[in-house]
Formats: C-alpha cells, sequence, structure tokens
C-alpha cells in the first residue's frame, strides 16, 4: 500500500467503525451535485493556495518559482507540486477540508481550541496507545516508588524516560503506517475540536444509576475467547472448512489470521467484559450472544471478518463499589465522549461531501473513483457475505445466530488516531533498537 493508504489508516486510532449515517448504496449524489443547495455562509478564511506554503522571506513567485537547481537546472515549483498532488493531494485535501469545517462549528459555538489543548489531547493519545505497554512498565513502578518516596528528581526523570521512549514507539508506529509527522499533527487538531465540541454534549448526562449499572457490566462475568481474523470470505470459507473437517480452533488461527499476536497465541485474546470501551460492539454482541464453546458465523468488522470461538466466561469479581464509583464514572465519560465523537465524526464527512467542492481536475478524478471504488468494494463484500450465508451450510459446531453482518459503506476515508490501546510495542530490546509498534488489534483486540 501506498502513503495515501497508510495515511487513511489513520483510523484507529477513536475506532469508529463505519459510518452508521452514510449514503446508501444507490443513494450516492454525484460529484457535481456534492455542493449545497444554498451557498455556505462566507468567511474571511480562504482555502490555502501554493503561495501560502512559500518561504515567509521571499515574495510568492507562483508556480514559476525555482525551488531547487540540479546540476544547474531548475526545478519549478510546478514541477514540485504536480507530483505531490497526484500522489497525497487527495488524503491531505480531505483532512484540511474537516479541519476547516470543525473549525468553522467551533466558531459558531464560540469554542476556542488553544496550543494546549492540542498538546493535551496529543498526550491522551499517546496514553491509550502506549501506557499499558510492556516495555513501559519498568519505567511506571519505578515513578510510582519515587512518588511514594517523595524523590521528586527520580520522579520526573522516570517521567521524562517515558515521554521518550513514547516518542520512539510513536515514531515507529508512524514509519509502519506511512504516516508523516504532518498528518499526525493534522488528525491531532481535527480530534482536539471534535473533542471540545462533544464535551458539552455529555456534562451532566452520567447518573448514579448508570453508574451502579455500568458497575456490574465492568465487574461482572468476562468472556475468554479465540478469533480468527480473515480478510475476504473466500478465507472465510477456507476457515469453516477446515474447522467443519476437525480441525482445533486454536491451529486454525495460527495458520490463517492476519492478526499476528492473537495467531501466535491460537487467537486467544485477555478475558473482557460486556462493558469494555476499547472492543467493537459488535464483536462484543457476537460474543455474548455464544454459549460456551460455539463458534460464531462470521462477522463484518470494519474491512475484516472475524471468526470468533466463545472459551469459557469467567465468575465476576469480588469488588466494593465505593472503592472503584469514580472509575467507573470515568470510565463511563469516556465512552460517552468516544459514542459523541464518532457521530460528530460521521457527520462530519457528511458536510465534508455537502459543502466541499473540488475544483482541481486531478483531485476531481480522484476523489470520484475513491468513492466508485468504496462503493463497488463495500456492495462486493455485502453481496458476497449473504451468498455465503444463504449458500453454505454451516457446521455443526457453529450457530445459526449471530449470522453475519453486513457492513454499510462508509463515506470517507478514515482520518484520526487511536485513542484506544491499539498498538504498542511489547518489549525492549537491551543494546538495540525497540520493536516496531504493533498493527491496530494486534494488542490481542480485534481491530475496531
Amino acid at each position: 500500500m501506498s502513503r495515501i493508504a497508510g495515511a487513511l489508516v489513520v483510523t484507529a486510532l477513536i475506532a469508529a467503525g463505519c459510518s452508521a449515517g452514510g449514503p446508501h448504496i444507490g443513494d450516492r449524489p454525484s460529484l457535481d451535485n456534492l455542493a449545497p443547495a444554498s451557498p455556505p455562509p462566507q468567511t474571511s478564511a480562504r482555502p490555502p493556495s501554493v503561495e501560502t506554503f512559500l518561504p515567509a522571506s521571499r515574495p510568492a513567485q507562483g508556480m514559476d518559482q525555482v525551488v531547487a537547481t540540479v546540476n544547474k537546472e531548475p526545478l519549478t515549483m510546478e514541477q514540485f507540486v504536480k507530483p505531490l498532488i497526484e500522489a497525497h493531494g487527495l488524503t491531505m485535501l480531505l483532512n484540511l477540508a474537516r479541519l476547516e469545517i470543525v473549525k468553522q462549528q467551533a466558531d459558531k459555538q464560540k469554542i476556542v481550541v488553544t496550543p494546549q489543548d492540542i498538546a493535551d489531547e496529543r498526550k491522551t493519545t499517546l496514553d491509550k496507545m502506549f501506557a499499558d505497554a510492556p516495555a513501559e512498565q519498568p519505567l511506571r513502578e519505578k515513578l510510582e516508588k519515587a512518588v511514594a518516596d517523595h524523590d521528586d528528581a527520580t520522579a520526573q526523570r522516570m517521567r521524562d524516560e517515558i515521554a521518550t521512549q513514547r516518542e520512539e514507539f510513536l515514531a515507529q508506529y508512524r514509519d509502519e503506517k506511512h504516516i508523516s509527522q504532518t498528518e499526525f499533527d493534522l488528525a491531532m487538531e481535527i480530534n482536539t475540536y471534535l473533542r471540545k465540541i462533544a464535551e458539552p454534549q455529555i456534562a451532566g448526562k452520567i447518573t448514579d444509576e448508570d453508574i451502579k449499572n455500568a458497575f456490574g457490566q465492568l465487574y461482572g462475568e468476562q468472556a475468554r475467547v479465540r478469533y480468527i481474523e480473515l480478510n475476504s470470505m473466500a478465507e472465510v470459507r477456507e476457515a469453516q472448512r477446515r474447522l467443519a473437517a476437525g480441525d482445533r480452533f486454536e491451529d486454525v488461527a495460527r495458520d490463517m489470521s492476519h492478526n499476528r499476536l492473537s495467531a501466535a497465541a491460537g487467537g486467544e485474546m485477555p478475558p473482557f467484559t460486556r462493558a469494555t470501551p476499547t472492543l467493537p460492539g459488535t464483536f462484543l454482541d457476537v460474543v455474548f450472544g455464544l454459549k460456551k464453546g460455539q463458534v460464531s458465523e462470521p462477522v463484518g468488522v470494519g474491512n475484516s471478518f472475524l471468526i470468533v470461538k466463545l472459551e469459557d466466561m469467567l465468575p465476576p469479581k469480588a469488588v466494593k463499589f465505593e472503592d472503584v464509583k469514580e472509575s467507573v464514572r470515568k470510565t463511563i465519560y469516556d465512552q460517552l465522549l468516544t459514542n459523541v465523537i464518532r457521530e460528530l465524526k460521521s457527520s462530519l464527512d457528511q458536510q465534508v461531501l455537502a459543502g466541499m467542492k473540488i475544483e482541481n481536475p486531478v483531485l476531481k478524478q480522484q476523489f470520484q473513483a475513491m468513492i466508485d471504488k468504496q462503493i463497488h468494494d463495500r456492495k462486493k463484500i455485502n453481496e458476497e457475505m449473504e451468498r455465503n450465508r444463504l449458500e453454505s451450510s454451516a457446521p455443526t459446531t457453529m450457530p445459526t445466530q449471530p449470522a453475519a453482518r453486513t457492513i454499510e459503506p462508509t463515506t470517507l476515508p478514515a482520518f484520526n488516531l487511536p485513542v484506544a490501546p491499539t498498538a504498542a510495542p511489547t518489549s525492549s530490546s537491551p543494546g538495540g533498537t525497540r520493536p516496531p509498534a504493533t498493527q491496530p488489534g494486534s494488542a490481542g483486540n480485534p481491530k475496531p
């Protein structure tokens, strides 16, 4: 996949999944009709031009400006910009459009985003990406001891080491995903605006009854499962064939699952409750609809297909409500915030589709091709899943419910970075480089 594909991942790190409010197949407006029926309010902000990105110390000279010479032969701004637009222009355009729209929304609501807000968003993202990384645990233990001993100097040194290590992990993650620093910073800014818009919407929404109910879920029974992550229905049919022939689930997971860490463990993932916020709702619905020993039919999660086996249900934990009440409240708050931000992102993409008219012919053609391919791919996946459901006879070990789920078409490629712990290096290598950050879901969790 190219840098374009990598940049479109950078989505993630809130795992919003498919846009529930997106247009359905057959309902998509043509590209020429993406502009709103009435012109949007005029603002003083103008789209950035090429000249915007020229050095401030030199006057703009347009597309004829010489940006470099090679063996005394000039390279002009036009030569420089044209391949950039063709290679990465659509990705950047979509993200700039998202940022512009979310800024307009914030202005209307008199919401101010400061550089500190963006820095806080970045820290929150890194916390959720890497805080549970095994390589960080020794440093965190030293930090906790230093704090308990009131050793401020050591505590600050540990904080600095943790921050440095996270930056190294982030650089590895960005390299693996082909995400530039500019793209990462842009995602952070968009996410900051969305969070600031979302926070007032959930203020005062959490009741004591909500906390009690969530306590029962968080500290209730836990599911222990194995799963196989597959990329196509052809792979699904092969996995089902092997399971029906008597192959052990863990052996099929090791051989076929595309999640490299869970595959190595025979598809096993750490136990979780019905309220675990970092797992997709679709996945949780399937798991807690199974009986012990049952294997699900394929379920669509993002662009993958999952086959899940419920190994066991573990009894509830013995925890006093008052001891964890505030942490439960925070868990509910974080989940509510995640849900509102997911809805805002879906709405944001709808507004980009409705409010952006692309004038550049290259970008216009790329955008049209992206929409057409997306609809074609989603339609093909849904048709294949439905055909498989109707034509295949499920093995006796596989329940008829939950059935395979269809995947609604998304509207625009994902842009956000994970805010769930979906990527974390596993250990530190003495005397050498640390292992690269893993792919989304590689911490043992399926992709959101």
